[in-house]
């Protein structure tokens, strides 16, 4: 992935976190959950159709955030994210460019609050190589 279209990705891993973070606060359907559900899925698309279809790669080692494999840094809220994902048992999630909006949405849904593990996270989070859905 080129500079420019891994700024779109880095600002999508942005918004995803923030909108993660607001679900577990507020719930799915609470009014700042929703616009921030809306500009992630904006951010997104427009990542997944820069990417020449090989989708948008989101992984978590140690302390780090990784996007298509590349660290994306070490501040303190890639920090935070990646502990997030790490505490719920999420090692990488692969958003595929043919995922919608609906499934999108059951995504954010499905993941854990608190320090619980991923209802369905091991089925979106393994994608296809391993019997999981792709997202």
């Amino acid at each position: 992935m080129i500079q420019e279209q891994r700024g779109g990705a880095r600002a999508f891993v942005r918004s995803l976190n923030i909108l993660l973070k607001f679900a577990r606060l507020y719930e799915f359907g609470h009014v700042r959950t929703a616009a921030q559900f809306e500009t992630a899925w904006k951010e997104l698309r427009g990542a997944l159709d820069d990417s020449n279809g090989g989708g948008v790669l989101l992984g978590a080692s140690g302390n780090q955030i990784l996007l298509d494999g590349v660290p994306l840094g070490s501040a303190a809220g890639e920090r935070s994210f990646a502990q997030l994902l790490i505490t719920s048992g999420i090692a990488s999630i692969h958003f595929s460019p043919t995922l919608t909006q609906p499934q999108f949405a059951r995504f954010v849904r499905a993941f854990p609050s608190g320090n619980a593990k991923p209802s369905c996270g091991a089925t979106y989070a393994e994608g296809t190589g391993r019997g999981g859905r792709q997202i």
